[in-house]
């Protein structure tokens, strides 16, 4: 059960997801019911530093912003299990495909990696809906086809505490992935994609 922004409680399910890197561990939780009157809340949670695990402490020193050539590494692997997870949510819950945001967390390193799967998963977006980039996005991302649940996705959130950086790059994907996400409005204008960042 997990405590939500209004002060309710909701159930859900939750999946630990395979990197190749112990100290990278991340967890998706999908609601165990749907409420139709709201949009479904995928959470993409993000440990932070274990200082009883080697492999994470040296994710926090790594040379370009902690833990973030580790996640690199693993940003195909980690997009493609959430667009499974997502695709086994539509089937189980969701077979009407009412829209769904992705809220990514975390704290310390965890508050990094969250931040770079945000910046992957608007690479994905961007990609998803057919959206060209000036120039070649630098976090790895899966071909259009294994990102397809991706398309229902109409909100996406950050909350971070007292996160690491990440590297200039990944804030200069960010704006870019915002910019080209922003030209994709609904009928009545509004942006077909919410993006709110919490740190």
């Amino acid at each position: 059960n997990i405590l939500e922004d209004d002060s309710s409680t909701r159930e859900y399910q939750c999946t630990r997801l395979k990197t190749n890197n112990d100290g990278l561990v991340c967890y998706v939780l999908t609601p165990a019911i749907v409420n139709s009157n709201e949009n479904p809340d995928i959470k993409v949670i993000f440990k932070g530093t274990d200082p009883s695990c080697a492999a994470s402490v040296i994710r926090d020193i790594e040379l370009r912003g902690a833990g973030s050539l580790s996640f690199a590494a693993n940003a195909t692997r980690i997009l493609s299990q959430l667009n499974q997870a997502i695709k086994q949510f539509n089937q189980d819950k969701n077979p009407t495909q009412i829209p769904l945001s992705i809220t990514f967390a975390g704290h310390s390193l965890g508050g990094a990696d969250a931040q770079n799967a945000l910046n992957a998963t608007m690479n994905a977006l961007c990609k998803v809906h057919g959206l060209e980039r000036n120039e070649p996005a630098r976090m790895p991302c899966p071909a259009p086809e294994e990102l397809a649940q991706l398309a229902l996705v109409n909100k996406l959130r950050l909350f971070t505490y007292n996160a690491a950086g990440v590297p200039s790059f990944t804030a200069k994907e960010c704006d870019a992935s915002a910019a080209l996400l922003a030209e994709l409005r609904t009928q009545n204008g509004s942006p077909k994609i919410q993006i709110e960042s919490y740190n």
